[in-house]
């Protein structure tokens, strides 16, 4: 009977220490944070040409000494806040993004840019970016005509301070009409003024049309930023 009772002890002793003994070890090895998606205007700061590594060159057109091509290279852009959109963020952004993503967006000044944040990196979200410049409103717009947006969510936008796009006395009719589309262009002055664009509220729309199609918050991330796992 006494043994009975001993072994008995010894089992619950040992399932007592085991149930204190998982908790710590759960503690020490908490799930690795999610990568999240944040949605701001920014204001550029800088563009920085990154390191191409040859190993994972494609070699499409002429190759540079190290064995890369102009659509290898990376570039690490650096944007002040100006307006959070979406998601937690403030002071200036770091992010990583391929170099042909940077063709309409890093010739403004401002741009509405999606950003994913990992624990190991931070990129722009392809597709989720388009160029801005303030309005009389006191808002935001865009100055183009892509119908990829949506042609029924473009009109007519009024920018702050009428800014002049470009310089037309010296260019063709044709070539004006071809560089500054009538349909989004004034020529004033013999300077090309927006007209045509998306409001703020319209371009998170598209914007955000866009992510949906991406299906929800998770096919934004690609595999290098994916969560390991479970």
């Amino acid at each position: 009977m006494i043994g009975s009772r001993v072994a008995l002890l010894a089992a619950m002793l040992g399932l007592v220490g085991n149930t204190h003994s998982a908790e710590p070890a759960a503690a020490l090895h908490p799930a690795p944070p999610r990568p999240r998606l944040v949605a701001f205007i920014g204001e550029q700061v800088s563009y920085e040409k990154l390191p191409c590594d040859p190993r994972h060159a494609e070699r499409n057109g002429e190759v540079d000494e190290f064995g890369c091509a102009p659509d290898d290279y990376a570039y690490l852009g650096r944007y002040r806040i100006v307006e959070p959109l979406s998601g937690e963020v403030s002071g200036v952004v770091e992010f990583e993004s391929a170099g042909f993503m940077l063709d309409e967006i890093a010739a403004s000044r401002w741009a509405v840019l999606y950003v994913g944040i990992a624990p190991t990196r931070t990129w722009l979200v392809s597709e989720l970016s388009a160029a801005v410049y303030p309005t009389t409103s006191g808002s935001w717009a865009t100055c183009d005509t892509d119908y990829s947006y949506g042609k029924d969510l473009l009109g007519p936008v009024l920018l702050a301070g009428d800014p002049s796009f470009g310089d037309v006395r010296w260019m063709s009719a044709r070539g004006a009409a071809t560089r500054f589309p009538p349909e989004t262009y004034a020529i004033v002055d013999g300077r090309a003024r927006c007209r045509r664009g998306l409001e703020l509220p319209e371009l998170m729309e598209a914007l955000e049309a866009k992510l949906a199609a991406y299906g929800g918050n998770n096919g934004w991330i690609d595999e290098e930023n994916a969560p390991p796992d479970p």
